[in-house]
C-alpha cells in the first residue's frame, strides 16, 4: 500500500502490466483475474438567500451502480530456457458518474430555482503485453495501451418568478468521445535472491477527443412594462 512506484520491481502477478511489463517473465503459469466495482455517492447543495421561504434550501441527490472493473489473463509460453509470456487485461480506469440537485429561491433571478445536473460516463483501458527473459538475470517487457471511453453531462434548470406570469427552462450539456492509446516499457534485473532493480519508460497518452453540445432556452413572461 505505501510502495508507491517501487511496486514496479516486485510485481509478480497480472498488475505487472500497468506497473512494469517486464514482471510478467516471472509468471511460469497461467492467471487470470477479474474484479467487479461499486460506487455509490450521495451529494448535496445548499441555496442560501436573504428573502424567500424557506431562507435556506437543500437538495440531494444519490446514484449507485456495478460494473466489471478489471478483467485480465496472463499464459505463458513454453520454452527451452528462460522464460516467455503474453498478458491481455481491460481495466476501467476513470468513471464520472456524479448527480447534483438545487432547489430554492434565489436572490438572483428573483424566483424559484429548480436545477439538476448529472454526469455519467467513464474510461476504459485495454492492454497487450509481453515479457522475456533476456539473460538469466535481466527481463524486458512491452505494454500497448489504447484507451476507450465518453462523458456526457445534461443541466436542467428551471427559473419562475413569484409570480405564475414569468418563467425560463434552460437545458444544456455535451457528449465526449475520449480515444488515446500510449506504449510503456520496463526492465527487471534480478541483482540477488531478494534484489530486485526496475526501471520503465512510458510515453505520453494521445488523445483525440470528439465533442458535442447543445444548449436550449425558452422562456415566458406577461408583465407589462410602462
Amino acid at each position: 500500500m505505501f510502495l508507491g512506484g517501487a511496486y514496479a520491481a516486485v510485481a509478480d502477478d497480472i498488475s505487472a502490466i500497468v506497473y512494469n511489463p517486464a514482471g510478467l517473465a516471472q509468471m511460469r503459469r497461467v492467471e487470470w483475474n477479474l474484479a467487479i466495482g461499486a460506487l455509490s455517492a450521495k451529494e448535496s447543495s445548499t441555496l442560501k438567500s436573504t428573502v424567500g421561504s424557506p431562507s435556506v434550501s437543500t437538495a440531494t441527490a444519490s446514484m449507485s451502480a456495478s460494473s466489471i472493473s478489471s478483467f485480465g489473463v496472463v499464459f505463458p509460453v513454453p520454452v527451452y530456457r528462460g522464460s516467455l509470456v503474453f498478458a491481455g487485461a481491460y481495466n476501467r480506469v476513470k468513471e464520472f458518474d456524479s448527480e447534483l440537485r438545487v432547489r430554492g429561491y434565489s436572490d438572483t433571478w428573483g424566483g424559484t430555482l429548480d436545477g439538476r445536473s448529472v454526469d455519467t460516463g467513464g474510461v476504459n483501458m485495454w492492454s497487450l503485453a509481453g515479457a522475456l527473459d533476456v539473460s538469466p538475470t535481466v527481463s524486458l517487457g512491452l505494454s500497448a495501451d489504447y484507451y476507450r471511453g465518453d462523458h456526457t453531462l445534461e443541466e436542467k434548470r428551471a427559473y419562475a418568478g413569484t409570480s405564475p406570469d414569468w418563467y425560463e427552462l434552460y437545458h444544456s450539456g455535451y457528449d465526449d468521445r475520449l480515444r488515446g492509446w500510449n506504449l510503456h516499457g520496463g526492465m527487471l534485473v534480478k541483482a540477488a535472491h531478494s534484489v530486485r532493480f526496475a526501471a520503465g519508460i512510458r510515453l505520453p497518452v494521445k488523445w483525440s477527443v470528439k465533442t458535442s453540445w447543445y444548449d436550449d432556452w425558452c422562456g415566458r413572461s406577461s408583465r407589462e412594462y410602462t
